[in-house]
């Protein structure tokens, strides 16, 4: 990954310098990484519905992932498999297959469903959590049930990203 002068991310690379994606003057985009490196989420604030999804294992192949979405945050889960990004003004958490690029599912709270704007996995790998103004929302990964719910302060404004503590 590298930036320019203002810290804005320039461009995209994995393994020998080699440039994957190039941005352009005024996008933003954000990035996520597995623990162990071995995929890379790149969204384009910017431009709707751009998403990539890089993969060490094909570093020439990076894949266009399908949403409706303007991103806000993504994560990657710790062993690779799983995408997510939550979008603002849509609908919840995309969850993408990390290995196919397909997509997986769209998380939906059930309260304010356009208001996820934070998204983590847990580092065991069982949960992924949803943040909203109202609330922290837990779903199992791979069911995509939802899970136990932590409620937020109204005053609080928008949530910061979850985090975990290392045994999760």
């Amino acid at each position: 990954v590298r930036h320019n002068d203002e810290g804005d991310l320039n461009a995209i690379s994995i393994g020998p310098p080699r440039t994957l994606v190039a941005a352009l003057p005024g996008e933003t985009w954000f990035t996520a990484s597995s623990q162990a490196g071995g995929v890379l989420l790149a969204l384009n604030r910017r431009v709707a519905q751009q998403a990539l999804l890089l993969r060490i294992d094909r570093p020439t192949q990076p894949m266009e992932l399908q949403g409706d979405y303007q991103t806000l945050t993504a994560a990657i889960s710790r062993d690779g498999k799983w995408a997510a990004a939550a979008y603002a003004l849509a609908s919840g958490i995309q969850v993408w297959n990390a290995v196919t690029g397909q997509r997986e599912c769209l998380l939906r709270p059930a309260e304010r469903p356009n208001e996820s704007t934070s998204v983590a996995f847990s580092p065991d790998g069982q949960w992924i959590v949803s943040g909203g103004q109202d609330e922290y929302r837990f779903w199992h990964v791979g069911s995509w049930q939802p899970g136990p719910r932590v409620r937020r302060d109204q005053g609080e404004g928008w949530p910061y990203p979850p985090a975990f503590t290392p045994d999760g």
